[in-house]
C-alpha cells in the first residue's frame, strides 16, 4: 500500500529525503542529483519508529508504458556510516547487486527497462 514518507505526512518530522548541498540553487542537475538522497530503510533507523518514514520504502512513478534506460545509484559520497548494506532491484531486475559500501562510496548503473504497468518501479 502506497503511503507518503515525505516531511508532508503528518507525525513525519524531516522526511526521508536528505540534501547534502550548500547551495542547491547554484548546483548543476548532475550535483543535485549526486548530492542528494532519500533514506529507504527506515524500519533500521530506530528514532524513526512510529513515524511513517519508518518502513522499509520503494519507489516509483508514473510513466506512460515504454522501454527506458534507467540510471540509479546506492551510497552517500559525504557519509563515513558503513552499518548498512544496499541493493537495487528496477522492474524486479537487479541492477546494483548487494554490497556493503566503504565509507563515502557510491555506485551507479544503468538499465533498460521495459515498463508494461504505468509505474517505473
Amino acid at each position: 500500500t502506497p503511503f507518503d514518507a515525505s516531511n508532508l505526512a503528518p507525525g513525519n518530522d524531516s522526511g526521508v529525503g536528505r540534501n547534502r548541498l550548500t547551495d542547491y540553487s547554484a548546483a548543476t542537475n548532475q550535483e543535485k542529483l549526486e548530492g542528494t538522497l532519500v533514506h529507504f530503510q527506515g524500519d533500521n533507523i530506530g528514532s524513526w519508529a512510529g513515524q511513517p518514514r519508518g518502513n522499509e520504502l520503494y519507489w516509483e512513478l508514473e510513466v506512460p508504458n515504454g522501454t527506458y534506460a534507467v540510471t540509479l545509484g546506492l551510497g552517500d559520497a559525504d557519509s563515513n556510516n558503513t552499518d548498512s548494506r544496499h541493493s537495487a532491484t528496477v522492474e524486479g531486475y537487479t541492477i546494483i547487486p548487494a554490497l556493503t559500501p566503504v565509507p563515502g562510496e557510491v555506485r551507479t548503473a544503468t538499465m533498460i527497462v521495459e515498463v508494461t504497468d504505468g509505474l517505473l518501479t
